[in-house]
């Protein structure tokens, strides 16, 4: 939103709408005034409640903390995440191009120029989230690069009728090119997730559930392998997953601790001191590690493995990593 609001900012001194001092005063001091009361309004909620500590120490402590000792993400998982975008949007870099020249060379509209930014700053921020670089962080670019997409094809049309050709051949050409897009799209995965949703919905009606494994190989597995716990003969009580959440939902189970154990590679090494303590004192009966996690134990030690080994044997392996579940009386060990 700061560069939408620069972006404007130019735009209003360019056409000499306002000037610089007008700027500030008119837009600036107002946008200003709205972010701070939104954010004094949360300051005061977390104060009130007795958190203002808790407040500070998440968005100002841990951060740099967490990021000092993280290790940063591969780079083929950008170069994945861009293949990723890349397939979607390929069909319309054409027209995304014919966009950005004409605003370039003729008429820099406000609404395109909104648009390039929005890409170039979101690009800047996908690019410094260098412990990430997941595939939906390029979401921020889909909205843009559609709406430009489309401004394009208003540019090509306009281009294409103003030349000197029959009306057939305009038409012919205009319906060509809308016709591209369309075809080349067809080599995008996304048909799959589309036949999913009309074998569930349409062609034979089943459940969500349903759904979910046909669109979702991590989802069908993790429903496998979460099924021991919804039996009857399975031990009461909240779990703890080092791995994907869904194993909490997809068993109906909470988790034993207040941090869910997904993100465990970014948290500090005194929070994996706790863990044990942390552990025994909510004695989940089942626990779950997966590979990655396992890997954080051996090198971020804490204790959680030899834990883990003291008061928990292994019940089986699954596609991504071993459920444990407690030893009879360990506790009282």
């Amino acid at each position: 939103f700061v560069v939408f609001w620069l972006v404007a900012s130019v735009h209003l001194r360019a056409s000499k709408r306002l000037g610089w001092y007008g700027i500030v005063a008119r837009v600036w001091l107002p946008v200003s005034i709205g972010v701070g009361a939104v954010i004094g309004t949360v300051v005061l909620k977390f104060w009130l409640d007795g958190a203002l500590y808790e407040l500070y120490w998440t968005a100002f402590v841990y951060p740099p903390q967490a990021l000092a000792m993280s290790t940063p993400a591969p780079w083929h998982r950008l170069v994945e995440s861009l293949i990723f975008i890349g397939t979607y949007y390929a069909p319309w870099t054409l027209f995304i191009a014919f966009a950005v020249v004409h605003w370039w060379r003729h008429e820099r509209d406000p609404v395109t120029s909104v648009l390039i930014a929005w890409i170039l700053g979101g690009i800047f921020l996908i690019y410094i989230q260098r412990f990430s670089w997941w595939p939906y962080h390029f979401l921020i670019l889909f909205p843009p690069a559609g709406i430009l997409a489309v401004r394009g094809v208003d540019v090509l049309c306009g281009f294409i009728m103003d030349m000197k050709y029959k009306p057939a051949w305009s038409a012919y050409l205009v319906s060509a090119m809308l016709v591209f897009p369309g075809v080349a799209a067809l080599g995008v995965p996304a048909g799959q997730k589309a036949n999913a949703y009309l074998e569930v919905f349409i062609k034979k009606p089943g459940t969500l559930l349903n759904f979910h494994h046909g669109i979702s190989p991590q989802y069908r597995m993790i429903y496998r392998s979460t099924r021991f716990l919804v039996d009857e003969a399975a031990r009461p009580g909240k779990i703890y997953v080092f791995g994907d959440p869904l194993h909490y939902y997809l068993s109906g189970r909470e988790s034993a601790l207040p941090i869910i154990g997904w993100p465990w590679g970014y948290f500090l090494q005194s929070q994996w001191f706790k863990l044990p303590a942390q552990l025994e004192a909510a004695r989940p009966p089942y626990i779950y590690v997966d590979k990655r996690n396992l890997r954080y134990m051996g090198f971020r030690g804490g204790g959680v493995l030899k834990f883990i080994e003291t008061h928990y044997t292994t019940l089986f392996n699954d596609h991504e990593g071993t459920w444990w579940g407690a030893k009879p009386k360990s506790w009282d060990d």
